[in-house]
């Protein structure tokens, strides 16, 4: 959520909402929507974002910035678009649904502060007619860059099961990067303390 779409923020939750509604992650919300509805009736965006560790972390701020996004930036309409086409991603009535894709992109033909939901099928496998659902927001802007957001823990939600967050998947795996970086941290630790052994002796 900076200044360019798709900026690096978008793109982390993206990549996070591509990944949740994929291969296991996906069957997972699948069977448990059977008891918990996560974005049915009375449900919101942002609950179910927070309860399935959806949101961006590579500024301080992103996490709070997307959440006030989902419960305030958003029409009640254009939350209840992507309410919708997650259901029929979820419910896969039709048994062709391999997942569900997302993206962000800037729409010059809408105004500041204003959003549309697109629906798109795109064939995944030419020999079972399989898709994968895609769910496009359209945006006239993004956010505003003194918006401060809201990350606030959103408040339970009648129906729900498990918790604040019932998914078994890990938030986020650590970078690669970030791994190498604390390598390097011990690696650094470990030969300081031996030449300070060298000097002692």
């Amino acid at each position: 959520m900076g200044a360019l779409l798709p900026n690096p923020n978008d793109l982390e939750v993206v990549a996070q909402l591509n990944q949740r509604f994929s291969g296991a992650q996906l069957a997972w919300i699948r069977a448990k929507y059977v008891n918990d509805q996560m974005f049915g009736a009375g449900r919101t965006l942002r609950r179910s974002a927070w309860r399935l560790y959806i949101w961006p972390s590579s500024i301080p701020r992103a996490k709070a910035r997307w959440l006030w996004f989902l419960s305030s930036g958003l029409s009640q309409t254009n939350q209840n678009d992507i309410k919708t086409f997650l259901e029929e991603g979820i419910h896969n009535t039709a048994g062709n649904i391999d997942g569900v894709l997302f993206d962000a992109v800037a729409d010059s033909t809408l105004r500041v502060g204003n959003y549309t939901v697109e629906r798109r099928q795109i064939l995944a496998d030419t020999a079972t007619q399989d898709v994968f659902l895609k769910i496009v927001l359209h945006c006239g802007a993004d956010i505003p860059a003194n918006q401060a957001g809201d990350g606030s823990e959103p408040p339970a939600e009648a129906g729900e099961v498990g918790g604040d967050h019932p998914s078994p998947f890990a938030a986020r795996p650590l970078k690669a990067s970030s791994k190498k970086t604390h390598k390097r941290k011990q690696k650094t630790k470990k030969t300081t303390k031996g030449k300070r052994r060298t000097k002692r002796k």
